[in-house]
């Protein structure tokens, strides 16, 4: 057995480092994602923002010390530390979690949160085994001493994180919010003709989308939700320097806006046509259509510079505001 350890312990150190470049790298493509799923989780959310960074800063430094035979041990019992703390924290994802987050990403996706322990304990056994064979000078017992200070110091680091985070989510109550995935189950999806599409407006089952790209066009999902039907509506008034107009439809009425003009164009499905209802200098940066003719809009005061909220009517043109 003698003369196969050094292959075997360099089989589980490339093994590790693998696996840990593989983690790190898959993180680091897609960060905005992982830290995200870090602040929906249920025991970490607290915490997210540190824990990514540290977790793809430990598997890098691993990586790296197990590349060099005369740091492989330290980075051999970081592995162990490391796994350890990942399968603990499945386990109480399992145990004591108000709900089980989506899995990991990558190649282990398909792995449900029972494999992954298999997974995590399938590695703490190669690093255990790695271990021994670049401790076999020192006497046994010191060994299973510093293992199981290792695993309590990982077990401790991740049940205090959870206990902490618990803490802080339910007893402090900070202004951080968990969703609950799968809470929709998504029934049929349809494919857009272009990403610029956006929410204008819905009857029943029926959903109207604006195009931030093509201002003038309605786009209408139906129920069957095989396909978009794509109109085009027209306005009274072409001439002005328009910047940003936006759809909004509170069927059978629908209203094109544009603060920057500031304007506002008025119809009644299924005329496609629109009148201008509200042409005057007041700007607003945002705007809901309340009813037709009726307008709460988001605008700043000239005089104090401040934010102001107000309403706006069409036909004929009157103007209000509610500081």
């Amino acid at each position: 057995m003698r003369k196969y350890d050094p292959f075997i312990q360099t089989l589980i150190c490339y093994l590790f480092i693998v696996l840990f470049i593989y983690a790190a790298v898959s993180k680091l493509m897609d960060f905005e994602n992982f830290q995200i799923q870090l602040a929906q989780s249920p025991l970490l959310s607290a915490y997210a923002g540190f824990i990514s960074y540290a977790v793809i800063i430990a598997e890098i430094v691993i990586a790296l010390l197990l590349c060099y035979k005369r740091w492989r041990l330290i980075g051999l019992y970081a592995s162990f530390g490391l796994m350890i703390a990942f399968t603990v924290y499945i386990y109480l994802i399992l145990n004591y979690s108000d709900f089980i987050p989506c899995s990991c990403g990558g190649i282990l996706e398909k792995l449900s949160w029972e494999n992954h322990i298999l997974f995590n304990l399938v590695f703490v056994i190669f690093s255990i085994i790695g271990i021994f064979i670049y401790s076999s000078n020192y006497k046994k017992i010191a060994i299973i001493k510093l293992l199981l200070g290792v695993s309590f110091s990982s077990i401790i680091s991740v049940v205090g994180l959870f206990l902490m985070s618990e803490k802080k989510m339910k007893i402090e109550n900070p202004f951080i919010r968990r969703y609950i995935p799968y809470a929709v189950n998504f029934q049929d999806k349809i494919l857009l003709p272009s990403n610029g599409f956006y929410f204008a407006g819905s009857k029943g089952d029926t959903l109207f989308l604006g195009e931030k790209n093509a201002p003038l066009i309605l786009g209408t999902i139906y129920p069957n939700f095989v396909n978009v039907l794509i109109d085009t509506l027209k306005i009274d008034d072409m001439t002005l320097p328009f910047q940003e107009i936006i759809l909004h439809v509170d069927y059978p009425s629908f209203s094109l806006t544009d603060g920057h003009v500031p304007v506002i164009f008025e119809g009644v499905l299924p005329d496609k046509k629109a009148i201008k209802t509200y042409d005057q200098k007041s700007l607003f940066s945002k705007i809901e259509m309340v009813e037709p003719h009726r307008f709460v809009f988001r605008g700043q005061s000239i005089m104090t510079r401040e934010n102001i909220l107000g309403l706006l009517f069409g036909y004929p043109p009157e103007f209000s505001s509610v500081s």
